[in-house]
């Protein structure tokens, strides 16, 4: 794998490695196990993505697709059954949201092995789509809460979404300045968090399993608010420690 990346020009060493990232900062074995781990994860998460999305439950279909919402609604148990009929409300959200977010994991994955010029002009590629997903976000939110006023407090909308928009703003404002180290660490905060909701969605059934062991179980939508809590509280505090462990901190 590494010899075919390179032979297409995507160069392995130096400041980034295939599957990791930048292993020029962490030279000991277990830097770089991490960094694989990190990579492989991210791929592994990615693909789920593209699943989700493309394949099953096609999620890409909801609003083109007659009696798609109906199959959906019955057979997978990713989110509430009340999750798809109240996004289906959301108009465009195919463009604005479904396609930007699988751009944004598949150019996540392409800004971990690249590296030079291409690392570039991917990365402000990666940026642009970070930008789409997160007005897309809110504009989810305005349609499914209503006003702003009322988002406030609402779920993990407002402080979720505005953790995902600074991360990659601190990221952007560091290559900007050519800080990489500080860079890098922004950045992984940024795929950390951005991989939130997928963790979300892999833990809610698993969750809804134990929940209904209860003798007074809650309903689904707490158990989805529950897994919302776990996955965006586990991310931040994930990066870190992934930080902490593989990087010698210099600045934030």
């Amino acid at each position: 794998l590494v010899q075919t990346f390179e032979r297409a020009g995507w160069k392995v060493g130096g400041s980034v490695d295939i599957m990791g990232v930048w292993s020029g900062s962490s030279t000991s074995l277990r830097g770089k196990l991490a960094r694989r781990l990190l990579g492989l994860t991210y791929a592994a998460l990615t693909a789920f993505v593209l699943c989700y999305i493309f394949y099953s439950p096609a999620t890409f279909k909801l609003h083109s697709v007659e009696g798609h919402l109906e199959s959906v609604q019955q057979d997978f148990s990713f989110v509430p059954a009340t999750y798809w009929s109240e996004f289906m409300e959301i108009p465009f959200m195919k463009y604005t949201h479904t396609f930007p977010v699988a751009a944004w994991c598949i150019l996540g994955c392409f800004q971990l092995i690249s590296r030079g010029s291409a690392h570039r002009y991917l990365g402000r590629a990666f940026m642009v789509l970070t930008m789409v997903v997160w007005l897309s976000v809110w504009h989810m939110a305005a349609v499914r809460f209503g006003f702003f006023i009322r988002m406030l407090g609402r779920r993990f909308v407002v402080p979720a979404n505005l953790w995902f928009g600074f991360t990659s703003a601190m990221a952007w404002a560091a290559a900007r300045r050519r800080r990489f180290a500080n860079h890098e660490r922004w950045i992984i905060r940024h795929l950390f968090f951005g991989m939130a909701p997928v963790v979300q969605r892999l833990i809610y059934y698993p969750l809804l399993q134990v929940c209904q062991t209860l003798p007074d179980p809650p309903s689904l939508d707490r158990v989805f608010a529950l897994s919302a809590l776990v996955a965006f509280s586990a991310a931040p505090v994930a990066a870190e420690v992934w930080l902490l462990a593989t990087q010698k901190r210099k600045g934030l």
